[in-house]
């Protein structure tokens, strides 16, 4: 009763609001999850108007041998659960294979589909079959769709076999294998014959299903450079020499380096330019790791994703709380690094007007189900939401797919391994939230005041001189523990000189020494000092850029004396250093006990221990992640400017308890049991 009694209060406050209030809109949304928590019921399946956005919904697999049918019945139960949209999951690999895990449409398929006497061509009859029977069960039901058509850049064992020269390699000369064999791009061969291709996929399958298929992804996970005889000769025409003969000379070294880590956002530029001369009304996306994305940024180079892409193009990436295999258990380190991820992919995304898409998680690969550590339905709610919250923080985001609906051996409806949560549970649940999800993407984007200044030159030239096929920039990611947990928004960037950060007041500089930082870099963060910023840099850095002889003052130092934070005398500005150690040490979990009295007291944030505290619009999150036995959060009242209902949720996504949370200046302590969350809606 007093569940129900919760529900009650929060649709009438909904309804006390101004009918096209943010808040009325988010409370709105948690009062449906928790409708759906306590009254799960079946809704009509009404279609989604053609131009709704933001969007959210299930990703699923399209199987041959799927009746219309019974694609359709699994759609209505998506859009009656919350659902606005399906994305369809891709071809992976991109072989011809009707009795594979992941089917759907690629090149190979394609080619063995117009070939009779092709041996794969039953094969192939039945996984096209399978992708129209699914345009066919959308189009009935009026739900819109992510279309799949290829996988990485990957042609398939026939055409790799006639075009062995054609083929992506290391700078040795070995074929790139990164779960098949990949094309050059850059290859007539390759553009011929997939121009062909996409001119067929246009021709017969979007322009008849038009008003169905909302966005063409051209591939999933394309990932690391390439030195065939193609992108050398592509290399040597920008620059003059080889990809192989930047020899001794840094530059040359840095511009090697560069190309490699470009090599996916051109692949992508070059893709999505063919698309608008083929069919302008397309939007096309390519679905990038997350994975990989959270702990190496240039592979492919963030920026260079978003800076490359054509005004069609959507840019994709998965941000499960820990992407990769089964057996190996979430860590915190794999959350912060992926909250920095998303953060810089939200700015990216306001920054070059280009829309981002991302894919949350409820299935056993994004919550490890064969781990001695499974996630649980907290944790697949959990990550909509912040992944939502972050890219909201300081961009935008048009859009979360949830992995995965029905795929084979890990999907929802056909896992095979021992489940700690019940599968109707998990799709109700999750569904639930996708109402909340989408009035928090509809809100406004933030302003981020802080951000993480990390230089990527050094990193290119040492790939460039070991002529490595990715750049590993060598940063920590997984020790900004404390950006992660105390809602600090802060975007990582590579160079500030051209940034949009007009609300700047902080700048965290990883670069270990000065010659790391462009004089453009110098110059933006020496005019942030001057209008009374703050910096934290090396100290040696700190020094350098400040060029004035000064004192300096210890603000905390690490009981081992190794490692301490020192603050700068200067005329205007806060400015610090970071001695002993990497400047993204002192926000370590490990070394929270000594520094965060000082990152308080000169950055301005209320420190968490533990835990994640993400807030923006009217929607805080708390989530305990793994820290065992749980997580105690410091709600800071007048910092979030909210007051509202606090619920608590358990590990089976169920509402535990209720506090109510006044503006008033106060402080309240929030207990969150390991891997649950709890969630304030501010009135």
């Amino acid at each position: 009763m007093r569940r129900r009694h919760l529900l009650g209060r929060l649709l009438a406050a909904t309804l006390r609001g101004p009918a096209r209030s943010r808040g009325a809109r988010i409370a709105l949304g948690v009062a449906l999850v928790l409708g759906a928590l306590l009254c799960p019921r079946v809704r009509s399946a009404a279609a989604p108007a053609a131009s709704a956005a933001p969007y959210t919904g299930w990703a699923m697999d399209a199987y041959p041998g799927d009746r219309v049918s019974t694609l359709k019945a699994e759609m209505t139960r998506q859009v009656a659960a919350g659902a606005n949209m399906v994305w369809l999951g891709h071809n992976n690999p991109g072989e011809v294979d009707a009795a594979k895990g992941e089917p759907a449409l690629s090149y190979a398929v394609w080619t063995a589909y117009m070939n009779p006497s092709d041996p794969k061509h039953l094969d192939a009859a039945a996984m096209v079959q399978a992708q129209l029977n699914a345009l066919q069960a959308a189009r009935q039901l009026g739900v819109r769709v992510v279309f799949p058509i290829g996988y990485q850049i990957q042609m398939g064992q026939a055409w790799n076999a006639a075009h062995p020269q054609d083929l992506r390699r290391d700078a040795k000369g070995a074929v790139y294998e990164h779960g098949g064999k990949s094309a050059a791009f850059q290859s007539p061969e390759y553009q011929r014959d997939i121009l062909a291709y996409y001119h067929w996929v246009d021709s017969t399958i979007v322009r008849p299903n038009a008003g169905t298929i909302m966005m063409i992804n051209l591939g999933d996970e394309p990932a690391d450079g390439d030195y065939s005889v193609w992108a050398d000769r592509v290399f040597q025409a920008r620059y003059g020499y080889g990809l192989r003969d930047a020899g001794q000379d840094p530059t040359r070294q840095e511009a090697v380096g560069r190309f490699e880590a470009d090599y996916i956002a051109d692949y992508e530029e070059w893709s999505a330019a063919q698309w608008e001369s083929i069919d302008p009304a397309v939007k096309v996306t390519m679905s990038f790791c997350g994975g990989y994305g959270r702990y190496q940024h240039e592979g492919p180079d963030l920026e260079a994703v978003f800076r490359e892409a054509p005004a069609n193009f959507v840019v994709t990436f998965d941000a499960y709380p820990r992407d990769g295999l089964y057996s190996t258990p979430l860590r915190e380190g794999d959350l912060i690094s992926l909250f920095a991820l998303v953060r810089t992919l939200g700015y990216y995304s306001a920054q070059y007007l280009r829309p981002l898409w991302l894919w949350s998680t409820a299935n056993s690969w994004g919550l490890n189900g064969a781990s001695k550590d499974p996630g649980n339905i907290a944790d697949a709610v959990a990550n909509g939401i912040y992944l939502a919250q972050l890219a909201m923080q300081g961009g935008a985001l048009a859009g979360i797919a949830v992995w995965n609906y029905n795929i084979k051996g890990q999907g929802l409806l056909n896992d095979t391994h021992a489940l700690t949560y019940d599968p109707s549970q998990m799709f109700t649940r999750v569904s639930a939230s996708f109402s909340l999800l989408r009035s928090i993407m509809a809100g406004s984007a933030g302003q981020p005041d802080t951000v993480v200044l990390a230089p990527n030159e050094p990193a290119l030239q040492a790939a460039g001189a070991t002529l490595a096929l990715r750049a590993d920039d060598g940063y920590s990611w997984t020790s900004l523990a404390a950006l992660a947990r105390d809602n600090v928004a802060a975007p990582v960037l590579t160079h500030l000189d051209s940034a949009n950060l007009s609300a700047l007041r902080t700048a965290i500089v990883l670069a270990p020494t000065l010659e790391d930082l462009t004089l453009g870099d110098r110059r933006a963060l020496l005019t942030l000092l001057s209008k009374g910023g703050t910096i934290m840099a090396a100290a040696s850095v700190a020094k350098a850029l400040h060029a004035t002889p000064s004192t300096s003052r210890m603000l905390a130092n690490s009981p081992t004396g190794l490692l301490a934070i020192r603050a700068i005398a200067t005329p205007v500005g806060r400015l610090l250093g970071v001695d002993g150690g990497p400047v993204e040490s002192v926000f370590s979990d490990g070394n929270a006990a000594w520094a965060s009295p000082a990152l308080s007291q000169s950055l301005h944030w209320t420190i968490e221990r533990g835990g994640y505290l993400i807030s923006v619009g009217d929607a805080t999150l708390l989530y305990s992640g793994t820290a065992s036995p749980g997580a105690l959060m410091v709600v800071n009242q007048r910092a979030l400017e909210q007051k509202g209902t606090l619920t608590l949720v358990n590990q089976s996504g169920a509402p535990d308890q209720t506090k109510a949370i006044a503006a008033n200046g106060r402080t309240t302590a929030v207990w969150a049991p390991r891997r649950t969350y709890g969630l304030l809606i501010g009135q």
